[in-house]
């Protein structure tokens, strides 16, 4: 009996060892799950993953108002894929019914030659082959032209500004150092323009990325667009603000007045209760939304003569590279500070200023304008009176050489 009883309890003891393997097993594939699916989606770039799945959107409902019911996964019809692809450009509008800039539809076309080139049963598609699809390449480049002859292809992209602006905004009374507000929005535009940030990096820029030694303030850009790290390598990108400057000072006193917490963004909301509390910021970060906006908000408190529309946090990065090509700062040393890999990337930020503009029209100027082209030297009349009609006299034309002149010979 008692034999019975020991193989009975040494049954369920395996049984519940059995079942804690299951379990154990069970969360250990789940976790692993997890961990592969945060890395698969870690690899992604947000911004083209956003593009892609608005553009394939927009595609797909064209697709089935016109009754194309072939999900794009399944459609293995080249031809049939390229007359819904030249249909879908030639009539594509904005949900307004306005028409897209000429980038635009060629933005369309990148975002869904990533789809298919996923997801397509077609081998080694590729839109963007003139062979593969001929008919889309010449639809699509009459479709830009047309755009761009009705004045809908430039881009405008975020406005750069120049000297005076900039000092301008850091010397207005709302800028100072004496408010929480003030200093960050202070802080955040020095780091736009020394740090050369795209506009959308503001919001990712963590606390550790700023390191003091005895050199100043070193910043680390760990990725960026033009820099994913992973397979393809690269390294910490670290711009170093002198000790001895005034935006060194500054910075350093914003992560002074931080609050000792475990929030790692950079930017934290101001603290209205300050005054009473002696606490300048919260412990909560400041939201995506409203730090878009830093730039365009800067714009309209410190009153500067410019558009708003065209004022965005990229105009930081803007304002970097074009001064420094206004000054003649060797191509090399700007992808330094702003992360481009080529001269091409970076020749794009550059704009003729003003200056420049202006002195080209003025030389133009200088020989088409009669108020500005007086003649070096006025014509000269020749009178018959003064003319000595002795023969014995040397000829007033003896020997001469001439350039550029007109005669002009009256019979008297």
């Amino acid at each position: 009996m008692d034999k019975k009883k020991s193989n009975s309890l040494t049954f369920e003891s395996a049984l519940i060892l059995l079942n804690e393997h299951k379990v154990a097993d069970k969360d250990f594939q789940e976790d692993v799950k997890q961990k592969v699916d945060y890395f698969r989606e870690k690899s992604k770039v947000l911004n083209t993953e956003r593009s892609t799945k608005n553009w394939i959107k927009k595609f797909n409902d064209f697709r089935k108002a016109y009754g194309y019911l072939i999900p794009l996964s399944e459609l293995s019809d080249i031809k049939q894929l390229e007359k819904e692809l030249v249909e879908y450009i030639s009539i594509m509008k904005k949900n307004d019914g306005k028409e897209y800039k000429a980038n635009s539809i060629k933005q369309a076309v990148d975002a869904i030659d990533r789809y298919l080139r996923i997801h397509s049963p077609i081998s080694h598609i590729n839109l963007h082959d003139k062979y593969m699809f001929p008919d889309l390449i010449n639809v699509l480049h009459g479709r830009m032209q047309d755009l761009q002859e009705r004045g809908l292809g430039e881009v405008t992209g975020s406005l750069a500004l120049n000297t005076e602006q900039v000092q301008q905004i850091l010397q207005h009374p709302r800028m100072n150092c004496e408010e929480p507000e003030n200093l960050l929005y202070r802080v955040f535009f020095l780091i736009s323009i020394l740090f050369a940030m795209r506009g959308g990096e503001h919001y990712n820029i963590k606390i550790d990325q700023f390191k003091f030694d005895n050199c100043g303030l070193k910043f680390s850009r760990y990725t960026s667009k033009n820099n994913q790290r992973g397979l393809h390598n690269g390294s910490a990108h670290i711009i170093t603000i002198p000790a001895d400057s005034g935006s060194y000072s500054d910075i350093k006193l914003y992560l002074s007045k931080r609050p000792i917490c475990e929030e790692s963004s950079f930017y934290l909301q101001p603290n209205s209760n300050w005054l009473a509390t002696s606490i300048w910021y919260k412990s909560n970060h400041i939201g995506k939304n409203k730090l878009s906006k830093f730039m365009q908000d800067i714009g309209r408190q410190t009153q500067i003569d410019i558009s708003f529309d065209v004022l965005s946090n990229h105009s930081g990065r803007k304002t970097a590279a074009q001064y420094l090509q206004d000054n003649n700062v060797p191509e090399q040393a700007i992808m330094e500070l702003t992360g481009h890999k080529s001269v091409e990337g970076v020749r794009a930020y550059k704009k003729i200023n003003e200056e420049q503009k202006s002195f080209t029209i003025n030389t133009l100027i200088n020989i088409t304008d009669n108020t500005k082209n007086q003649l070096k030297y006025p014509l000269q009349e020749i009178s018959p009176n003064s003319i000595d009609n002795n023969s014995s006299r040397t000829p007033i034309f003896n020997n001469c050489t001439f350039s550029n002149v007109t005669f002009n010979i009256q019979k008297q």
